[in-house]
C-alpha cells in the first residue's frame, strides 16, 4: 500500500483543532455554527458520525482566515475593521 502523503492525512477532532491553536470542543460547536473565530468552518469529511479533516484543507482555511501582523496593535486594528458596527439598543 502507497502511504498517505501528509496534505492528504485525515486528522481527528483532537488533532485538527491542535493543528489550528483551537479545542476539540470549539471546533465541533463551530460544525454547528458553520462559524470559527468570525469566519466560515473549516471544511470536513463525514464517514457515517466519524469526522475528518484533512491537512491540506484546514492549511487553506488558515491561509485565507489568517492575518500576517507585525505587532498585536496591526492585529486589532484589522479587527475593528472587520467587525460588524454595533447596533445601538432601541428605546
Amino acid at each position: 500500500m502507497t502511504p498517505v502523503s501528509e496534505k492528504h492525512a485525515h486528522l481527528a477532532d483532537l488533532d485538527a483543532a491542535a493543528f489550528l491553536g483551537t479545542t476539540p470542543s470549539t471546533l465541533r460547536k463551530s460544525r454547528v455554527t458553520g462559524m470559527l473565530w468570525g469566519s466560515p468552518t473549516p471544511q470536513f469529511l463525514k464517514y457515517g458520525r466519524v469526522v475528518r479533516y484533512r491537512v491540506s484543507d484546514l492549511e487553506r482555511w488558515l491561509a485565507e482566515n489568517g492575518q500576517l501582523c507585525s505587532s498585536t496593535a496591526d492585529a486589532l486594528v484589522s479587527e475593528k475593521k472587520n467587525r460588524p458596527a454595533r447596533r445601538e439598543p432601541a428605546g
